[in-house]
């Protein structure tokens, strides 16, 4: 989680005012996921952009639904691998 929030950070640096910065794991561990993406958040450089996420026709409508701040995909429950994503947006200075 370290190592990621500085990837994150950095990202945010070089990015444009305005611009985004797409952060996506592999992993369904909340200490990677929504809690790097809170520390981030707290910092107020950047705010959080609704995800809406589609992945075919059968699960479209549920998938865009359950999404709002986090994607988050679960095997079990969505027939894929497990997945997080979230998409920051920096702040104009």
């Amino acid at each position: 989680p370290g190592l990621q929030e500085k990837l994150v950070r950095r990202s945010l640096e070089v990015c444009a005012p305005g611009g985004r910065v797409i952060y996506s794991t592999c992993s369904l561990l909340r200490a990677e996921n929504e809690a790097v993406v809170e520390k981030i958040l707290a910092d107020g450089g950047c705010e959080i952009v609704p995800v809406k996420l589609i992945l075919g026709k059968e699960k479209a409508t549920k998938i865009a639904s359950e999404c709002g701040r986090f994607v988050k995909l679960l095997p079990h429950k969505d027939g894929t691998d497990g997945f997080f994503g979230a998409v920051l947006k920096k702040n104009p200075k």
